[in-house]
């Protein structure tokens, strides 16, 4: 900022920090498990500490306690990390016990008679502030790292005391509106998580239906090489023949934007494990919820991969997209829990797929049931593409509000009227601001 509001003054974070900065502590994983809690750098972020029950533990020595254990307004500032995440920061309060934080944190305390902690934390967190710590970070691969010196030669704008309590106060009003809108539109994504599965139970739960199993209505059901037949070593780094991966699979979803390849030489041994388009690939690890999508039309020749089983249908006895949407059904899901192995990684096998049964009506009945679901989970899509929308815009609203409170215009001396809504080039960020309830978007699709 080229010229500060009347009574703000440039100064170095260095000038106005009491104690620190001080690297954090060193403990290898041998350590972990029991203990004090130890802050890492997966415990923060935008100024937040997560809940204390999140914190791992570490057998420390009384010594390491003094040394690292943080106070209450302390700042965590993150030293170690990729570049989007290097120099996120927290604020220290309300810790329950004692705790101390990892070595890839660094922590500091200010000046009270100077700077307002939460002031700096927010500033740090705010595009100018990031923008200035990250400006020296040193860039290696796949990581980035800042030092003291960086962390004391970040310059602060700092508005007289009483000033910055105005400040966070005013920003912690406006955040707390925002987070509100921010939950209701969260509310009404899982509500469209649990309306998609309505959904297909709707349509998919017919008792009236013949019950068959998977392996009596599709030609084949086949897994891919395994072992030492697909190794790590066999991938090539530029495009071949494709293998489908478990990350490729998503529910009643392909995901392509991840691509792993192999040489001609390799997919030629492997050529009786080939998938083609329109074929469908089932995970055979069951999480939360049944995996299973449909090939699409794909550029290159593909295999699929051990834990990713193929099945090939019969157009004249199964829509495609039918057994899909059968598939991802709570139903399958209960089923094949009941039937899987493997304590870390539950799995099935391709004879527990083959044996699935399932509820088929005929082709004909199966093509207008696809075409009903299609329908309403198209809505369902529609609805969640602007929800998501609206999230984009509210954290961009989020660094609009701090952006403005540090150019000095989101209060003034004499009067404090700015609500959410009056932000410049933000009109209308959510329906709850309007006195609609983001959170019903869910209830306002019907089944009926």
């Amino acid at each position: 900022m080229s010229q500060l509001p009347e009574g703000w003054v440039r100064k170095k974070l260095g000038e106005v920090i009491m104690s620190g900065p001080q690297n954090g502590l060193y403990k290898s994983q041998t350590f972990y498990g029991s203990g004090n809690r130890i802050v890492r750098i997966d415990n923060f972020y935008d100024g937040i500490l997560n809940p204390q029950e999140s914190f791992r533990r570490v057998q420390i020595e009384p010594e390491e306690l003094a040394l690292y254990k943080l106070n209450q307004g302390d700042i965590l500032v993150n030293r170690v990390n990729s570049m989007t995440h290097i120099g996120k920061c927290a604020n220290i309060k309300g810790l329950t016990e004692e705790t101390v934080f990892e070595s890839n944190i660094m922590r500091f305390a200010l000046d009270s008679q100077i700077a307002h902690t939460q002031y700096v934390v927010h500033f740090l967190t705010s595009p100018s502030g990031l923008k200035e710590i990250r400006k020296n970070a040193k860039q290696a691969v796949n990581q980035a790292s800042i030092n003291q010196q960086d962390v004391k030669g970040v310059e602060i704008f700092l508005p007289p005391l009483p000033v910055q309590h105005q400040i966070v106060a005013k920003i912690e009003e406006l955040f707390s509106e925002l987070d509100a809108g921010v939950q209701e539109l969260k509310t009404a994504l899982a509500r469209l998580k649990t309306y998609r599965q309505a959904v297909l139970h709707h349509y998919l739960n017919n008792p009236d239906w013949e019950r068959v199993k998977l392996g009596d209505v599709v030609k084949r059901v086949f897994d891919g090489p395994f072992g030492s037949n697909l190794k790590t070593s066999d991938y090539i780094p530029q495009p071949g023949y494709q293998v489908i991966r478990l990350e490729n699979v998503g529910r009643m979803e392909f995901i392509g934007e991840k691509e792993t390849f192999i040489s001609e030489d390799k997919f030629t041994s492997l050529e009786k494990h080939e998938i083609f388009d329109g074929d469908i690939v089932f995970s055979s690890f069951v999480g939360e919820n049944v995996r299973a999508t449909l090939i699409p039309q794909l550029k290159y020749k593909a295999i699929n991969k051990a834990d990713c089983f193929c099945i090939r249908t019969d157009e004249n006895q199964v829509n495609r997209k039918f057994l899909v949407y059968s598939l991802s059904t709570e139903r399958v899901h209960k089923t094949v829990t009941l039937d899987v192995h493997g304590a870390t990684r539950p799995r099935i096998n391709t004879s527990q797929l083959k044996n699935l049964e399932m509820p088929f009506p005929g082709l004909t009945t199966q093509t207008q049931i696809v075409s009903e679901i299609e329908a309403r989970l198209s809505e369902a899509d529609a609805m969640e593409a602007t929800i998501r929308q609206e999230l984009v815009r509210a954290e961009n609203l989020r660094q609009s509000i701090l952006k403005q409170a540090f150019e000095g215009k989101l209060i003034t001396t004499s009067v404090d009227k700015l609500k959410l809504e009056e932000l410049e080039a933000i009109p209308e960020l959510f329906p709850v601001y309007e006195g609609r309830n983001a959170g019903s978007s869910g209830d306002q699709l019907s089944l009926f």
